[in-house]
């Protein structure tokens, strides 16, 4: 190292090795930037885009700009320095060692979010509302880390951290119902209950959620109306979504009088297996069980289960038309008479 320092000024000599020990790490760490870079932008290209795609990003931005201030911080040491020259430089590195952190932590808040939007296409609307949010909490990452950053400086933050506090405070208790559906909302994203589309019942209600807000979310009942209900009383309900059903079972009870004959009783669970068979609805209808359930105070009563492989009420309605179609014409061919209803007249 002596022979190398040797061929430059006696200014320059203290500074040679330092200088040599950064440009070189420059040099790799450059390379591999490069290399990083064009390998990102390779996967991104890639549908589905694979999982270690992130970890590769998080090197580029985050890990290789700490490498370089590792590179810097061990290069300076080889040099001596005043005591002023010195407290500057430690300065730089509290900041640049900030600014690192809070661009690693608004990246993983950034990159957790956009993954959460890609698994479910639903999640667009919702995440429109988000990116305001998503902007509120990279806003308050900053803050807290030039707070931190004041404090390890020797600043004293004590009066502005109380004046957050009881700010934040006065702002919780005004705006808590706020707050109750904000949290509300949170949960319905991350834990992701039901969707855009999906048919839920909850209480007393039932509709098709049409819009997932930070405050509140909009059903469209039955009848055609908007039903608005707030998020905390959504996640505070038992919730039954019926969208997410690969297939629903569907039982049909069905009546005969006393008069039916034996002979026909018995054809009545295949004939009702053979009208299930034949339905054209949608493939795949499945009958589960058909039987001669229960001898009623004036019918004969029979009871038959299918499945029907679509989560859509619609669906199931049409599914139950066709049958009663074909079980009204196959009955009336074999000559089986429904029962028929018998109402009783209640007197207030």
């Amino acid at each position: 190292m002596n022979t190398i320092t040797s061929y430059f000024p006696a200014s320059v000599q203290p500074y040679v090795p330092a200088l040599g020990v950064l440009f070189l790490a420059t040099i790799v760490l450059l390379v591999t930037r490069a290399i990083l870079k064009h390998r990102i932008k390779v996967l991104n290209a890639r549908e589905p885009k694979p999982r270690y795609l992130t970890v590769l990003e998080l090197v580029h931005k985050i890990l290789l700009p700490v490498l370089f201030l590792v590179t810097l911080s061990f290069a300076l040491t080889l040099t001596q320095f005043s005591t002023t020259v010195r407290k500057i430089i430690n300065i730089s590195f509290l900041m640049i060692g900030t600014y690192i952190a809070i661009r690693a932590i608004n990246h993983i808040v950034g990159t957790t979010f956009i993954n959460l939007v890609e698994k479910d296409p639903r999640r667009t609307t919702q995440a429109n509302n988000l990116k305001v949010l998503l902007s509120f909490i990279q806003l308050l990452v900053w803050a807290a880390g030039i707070l931190i950053l004041l404090s390890t400086l020797g600043v004293d933050i004590t009066t502005a951290v109380a004046g957050l506090g009881i700010g934040g405070i006065a702002v919780a208790v005004a705006a808590q119902g706020t707050l109750g559906d904000l949290f509300s909302y949170f949960v319905i994203l991350f834990d992701h209950p039901f969707g855009i589309g999906d048919y839920i019942v909850f209480d007393d209600k039932s509709g098709t959620v049409e819009k997932i807000g930070v405050k509140s979310t909009q059903i469209r009942v039955k009848n055609g109306e908007i039903l608005v209900v707030a998020n905390k009383d959504l996640t505070a309900s038992r919730i039954h979504n019926y969208k997410r059903m690969e297939k629903r079972l569907l039982v049909a009870t069905h009546n005969f009088p006393f008069d039916t004959p034996y002979e026909k009783l018995e054809k009545i669970p295949s004939l009702i297996a053979q009208v299930v068979s034949s339905l054209t609805t949608f493939e795949g209808i499945t009958l589960d069980r058909s039987h001669f359930k229960t001898i009623g105070k004036a019918t004969y009563e029979f009871e038959s289960a299918f499945y029907v492989p679509s989560p859509g009420y619609i669906d199931l309605l049409n599914v139950q038309q066709e049958m009663n179609y074909k079980l009204v014409k196959i009955f009336e061919e074999e000559g089986i008479r429904f029962a028929i209803p018998t109402y009783k007249l209640q007197e207030d």
